[in-house]
């Protein structure tokens, strides 16, 4: 599992454009046209808590805050703590086959006359590409993501993929994950709570979780094969 969920093992290659400044990842989305594959990659940015900077017939900018203390700490400046991730996809079509490239920068002094960018290495673009083309061909999932920040001494969910055993199981957004496997989360690190989800396919997983009602509720989930939301689209 990854936090923004990011499955799967897919192949990326790696590439380097000549409009970028280090290597970007690619991937490939075939038997569609570019203009469905920006509108579902879009959709999928937009879910993953971006926004749209600029968009043109060839390439989408997206932008967000960062909320990663990390990023603050060596990127956030005096006049504004708060550095911004801006997610480059570059889109082009070849017969019936769509190539994504991908940069991810973080900016200090976003949107001012001081504004400075960093690129960051091409794995950090990987999960978001990633996230993108299970929208089209599925992926082995739980099919859930989580806040890396505790709320209530529990873990909140944060994304639920649809066709999933956990929308199959009625949680939803903003559900918190009191016990997993009969093991209360409230003393474990992200790290140690992740790795519980880190199973093979086939594999149950029995949930405490908190409704937003407070109603507490035991249900069960399996890591298994997750169909595309937008397979339907592909043609065969």
């Amino acid at each position: 599992m990854r936090r923004i969920i990011l499955i799967g093992a897919l192949v990326i290659t790696l590439i380097c454009g000549i409009s970028f400044e280090v290597c970007a990842a690619s991937i490939e989305i075939k038997g569609i046209d570019k203009k469905t594959v920006m509108d579902v990659s879009t959709k999928a940015m937009l879910e993953a808590g971006f926004n749209i900077m600029s968009v043109n017939d060839y390439q989408i900018i997206f932008k967000a805050d960062s909320k990663n203390p990390t990023h603050q700490i060596f990127f956030g400046t005096r006049f504004n703590v708060v550095p911004e991730i801006r997610i480059f996809l570059n889109f082009i079509q070849i017969e019936q086959t769509v190539t994504i490239t991908g940069e991810s920068k973080i900016v200090s002094n976003p949107n001012s006359a001081f504004e400075k960018s960093t690129s960051f290495k091409p794995d950090d673009i990987v999960p978001y590409l990633n996230y993108i083309k299970e929208k089209f061909y599925g992926s082995i999932m739980f099919g859930l993501s989580f806040s890396n920040k505790k709320v209530k001494k529990c873990y909140e969910v944060l994304r639920v993929w649809k066709n999933s055993s956990v929308e199959k199981a009625g949680i939803e957004v903003g559900d918190l994950v009191k016990e997993v496997n009969g093991e209360p989360v409230k003393k474990m690190n992200f790290k140690e709570f992740d790795l519980l989800f880190d199973v093979p396919e086939g594999t149950k997983i029995d949930l405490i979780i908190i409704k937003k009602s407070g109603e507490e509720k035991q249900v069960t989930i399996e890591k298994a094969f997750v169909p595309g939301e937008y397979q339907y689209l592909l043609k065969q």
